[in-house]
Order: structure tokens, then sequence, then C-alpha cells
């Protein structure tokens, strides 16, 4: 009896063999695939790198041209080798002359790590060498260079804004919509 009972055993488990090895239909896998695309999609929207930029104006700051940039990082990913540099695209004066493209930096404006929630401040009044009286708007660009630890390349991100002369002679620093 034990024979038949190992036959009956290898019977069975050769029929269980023969099952796993039999392919599923085509809808299974494609839900699977699905659901892997859907699970991709959403880590990459959750954890991708978001500097942002935020002017901190001073109405009565003096000089007037001083400006506050305070860099963060808004994400649970932290951000490494952070880097910011700002350029003028167009500065207008009083007079209506038009002076473009400066770049100025600062070896100061470094973070080498920045973690979720953390700000570090930039001060650009001490780049800009122009008597404020002669000043009446600027467009101003900051770049931000910067690394995540999953990308393993630099990534830029760019931050343009508006500085306007006000009738006080203070100036007001707006956000240009990206597009």
């Amino acid at each position: 009896m034990s024979e038949e009972r190992r036959r009956k055993q290898m019977e069975r488990m050769a029929d269980e063999a023969v099952a796993k090895a039999t392919h599923k239909p085509w809808w299974e896998s494609a839900w699977a695939v699905f659901g892997a695309v859907v699970a991709l999609a959403s880590a990459y929207v959750t954890f991708y790198p978001r500097p942002v930029l935020t002017p901190n104006e001073n109405p009565h700051s003096n000089p007037p041209l001083q400006l506050i940039l305070r860099i963060g990082n808004n994400n649970i990913i932290p951000l490494e080798d952070v880097r910011v540099s700002v350029e003028a695209t167009e500065i207008l004066t009083t007079d209506n002359r038009l002076i473009s493209n400066m770049s100025f930096g600062s070896v100061n404006w470094f973070a080498p790590r920045l973690a979720a929630d953390d700000r570090f401040d930039i001060d650009i009044s001490h780049c800009v060498h122009m008597e404020e009286r002669l000043l009446a708007s600027a467009d101003i660009r900051a770049k931000i260079n910067y690394r995540s630890w999953f990308i393993p390349w630099n990534r830029v991100k760019e931050f343009p804004f508006r500085a306007r002369k006000q009738p006080d002679g203070s100036f007001r620093f707006m956000a240009i919509p990206a597009g």
C-alpha cells in the first residue's frame, strides 16, 4: 500500500507542477504591469526634489536694494551640493537706459546639504553696485544648482522675479510666472 500511496503522491506533484507551469491569462499580467507603472509614477512625483526660493522683502531696509533670498527644501529627500547664482537679465534706469546680462555670485552662497524643511538666506545687496536713485526696475533670475541623492547629475532650477521702484523709493520684488 505504501507503493500505491507514493505513486499517487508523485502523480499529484506532477499535476501541480504542470498547473504552475501553465501561463496566466494576459489580463492578469497587464494589471501587474499597470500597478507597477502607477507605483513608479507616484514615487517619482512624491520624491522628486523641489527647492524653493522666496524673496524676503523689507520695505524699510537701508539700502533700498537690499534683497535677501531664502532658499529651502520642501521635500523629504535631502538636496546636496546646493549652489546659488543670480543674474540680472534686464536693468532699466530712470533715464530709460537698458543694461542687460549681469551675472553675480558668491562663494558664501553654498550649502553642502539641505535636509527636509532646511533653509538658508543669501543677501544680494553687496553684489549690486548701482545708485538706487538711478534704478527704475530690474528683471532678476536666481539659479539654484543642486543634486539629489537618487539623481546622479546636477539639476538647475530657475526663479525669475522683477524688482520695481515704488513711489516711496523702496523696491518691490514680484515673482514672474514660469512660461
